[in-house]
């Protein structure tokens, strides 16, 4: 029983450090739509490696389907193109799997000075089945794992790091909030 718990706890443990955010250093070039400002792409993993590693991910703006990508074994990773000044989730998912929702802001300031620019973001998450972690806080499981926003001190897209890190104890809080 014991070596059950301390399994499940490592488990875990491991799911929630295991999401990985971080902007690319530069803008890119700007495509042919000027509307277009963050190019966002992931990997995902799986915590039972070797079985079915395929999912399903939605681009949602505004609760309205955008995109969508199926995500299999061989394709290992997945990008969209993002306008700027909306709001948008993507959302990962997977039957027998938690659903993973990422947020992301586009909003820039008028005065940014690439606002002409295509920026990258890229970021590595893994799916953790809902047979191997029973002990999550099912409320907190519900709401994004990141938010993705523009930061103008340093002229780039990054992580709400303060963000994930809350989520993540409200995730490990199974007392609800």
């Amino acid at each position: 029983m014991n070596k059950t718990i301390k399994h499940v706890g490592t488990l875990l443990s491991i799911w929630l450090l295991s999401v990985n955010f971080h902007p690319s250093e530069s803008p890119l070039k700007r495509t042919k739509d000027p509307e277009l400002c963050l190019e966002i792409d992931g990997k995902i993993a799986f915590d039972q490696s070797g079985l079915d590693e395929s999912c399903y991910i939605v681009l949602y703006r505004y609760n309205q389907i955008v995109d969508s990508f199926q995500f299999t074994s061989k394709t290992k990773k997945f990008k969209f193109a993002l306008k700027k000044n909306l709001d948008y989730t993507i959302e990962i998912r997977k039957k027998g799997y938690y659903t993973r929702l990422i947020a992301v802001s586009t909003a820039l300031p008028d005065k940014t000075k690439d606002h002409k620019k295509m920026y990258k973001y890229r970021f590595y998450t893994k799916l953790l089945s809902e047979e191997r972690s029973t002990k999550l806080n099912d409320d907190a499981v519900d709401f994004p794992i990141a938010i993705i926003k523009y930061n103008s001190r340093i002229n780039q897209f990054l992580n709400d790091k303060r963000y994930t890190k809350e989520i993540k104890k409200l995730m490990m809080n199974n007392k609800g909030f």
